[in-house]
């Protein structure tokens, strides 16, 4: 993938950071939780400087500002736009709008499944669709169960598989629903071609979909909890009722900065594309089967029991997950890391393997 001058600063300002980081030797890997490696990018770590002053203020009315400077970033009207502390706080909002006492919410099985894990808390029904024998996501399975559904929810690029939906399937998809779609997309950024690829043009057309992003992953913000959903007004509303968050002036300042920083979010991509690159090169080689790759992770099948390739993975410092023994008992997915993480990695692989 080609480079521009802006992208290649970008990630050249982050290189002694980046090296800080890969000379710890002592702690682990941790290649478990999709995070961006890179941690903020520059603009955001500017406004991290900058805002030390501010941690006694709430958002207020600069939580206003960033509504505004999302609707346009997004190309949408600022009735459109729901902000919540990390999008777990929108799936939350939505699991609440639409999964309470015995509504039913129609999804992938598996899938990432904060909204209904809080919707059974809600009383709400959950209708799994399982995942086609090749990893895709079962769009007939889910449109079959939809009618009479508060909500069809899925993932787009899915975790753990990390399988992309092209948009022009999705649109196709979406039309024939009846029922509120909600896709996640918080990997969307990280795709080769996100603007093709999301449904917001759905949410501006006035369809019943409500697309979620975060700051989490592409932007490097896992740890201060930003995110936000895309719905037209009605629907916005819902979210917007159901939702309980409070914002610090700093968060705000922060995700603003982020907001404006496309040069490091193309970094990053970068930096993603070639250590996933590396991963799969090292499954490849060893002739262990994975699921095709469009974000900063990569889902693949052990052909051993799970629970001791993590323990024998651990034992040299490298942390991956694996969670979905009950749909795959031998997958596992392995996040993309800096660097040196990703070495550790392939090392402790070919070492479980030889």
């Amino acid at each position: 993938m080609p480079i521009d001058r802006r992208s290649a600063l970008a990630l050249a300002a982050l290189a002694p950071v980046a090296a800080r980081a890969s000379t710890a030797a002592p702690l682990p890997a941790c290649l478990s939780a999709n995070e961006n490696p890179l941690g903020p990018g520059p603009n955001a770590r500017a406004a991290i400087a900058a805002s030390t002053a501010d941690f006694s203020r709430y958002g207020g009315a600069s939580l206003r500002q960033l509504r505004a400077r999302i609707a346009g970033h997004e190309n949408l009207p600022e009735d459109h736009v729901v902000i919540g502390a990390g999008s777990a706080d929108i799936l939350a909002a939505a699991a609440t709008a639409f999964g309470m006492r015995g509504q039913r919410v129609v999804a992938p099985a598996p899938t990432f499944d904060h909204l209904q894990s809080v919707a059974k808390r809600l009383g709400g029904n959950i209708d799994p669709v399982p995942l086609l024998t090749d990893g895709d996501i079962d769009l007939a399975g889910l449109a079959a169960k939809a009618d009479g559904a508060a909500l069809v929810y899925l993932c787009n690029p899915n975790n753990p598989t990390a399988k992309l939906l092209k948009g022009d399937t999705l649109r196709r998809f979406a039309a024939g629903l009846k029922t509120p779609l909600f896709v996640d997309e918080a990997y969307m950024e990280l795709t080769a071609t996100p603007a093709a690829d999301t449904l917001t043009d759905r949410v501006r057309a006035g369809d019943p979909v409500i697309v979620s992003r975060t700051f989490s992953k592409g932007h490097g913000l896992a740890g201060l909890r930003m995110g936000y959903a895309l719905a037209r007004p009605d629907l916005a509303k819902q979210l917007a009722d159901a939702r309980f968050s409070i914002f610090g002036a700093p968060q705000v300042a922060i995700a603003q900065a982020a907001l404006a920083d496309t040069a490091f979010l193309a970094a990053a991509r970068i930096s993603i594309t070639t250590e996933r690159a590396r991963i799969e090169a090292a499954l490849d080689a060893l002739k262990l089967p994975r699921m095709e790759s469009h974000a900063n992770f990569v889902f693949f099948n052990s052909g051993r029991p799970v629970g001791a390739l993590r323990k024998q993975l651990e034992t040299d410092g490298v942390i991956i997950a694996e969670r979905w023994t009950d749909t795959h008992p031998q997958w596992v997915r392995v996040s993309t890391g800096l660097p040196a993480d990703v070495t550790r990695f392939i090392i402790a692989l070919n070492r479980a393997y030889a």
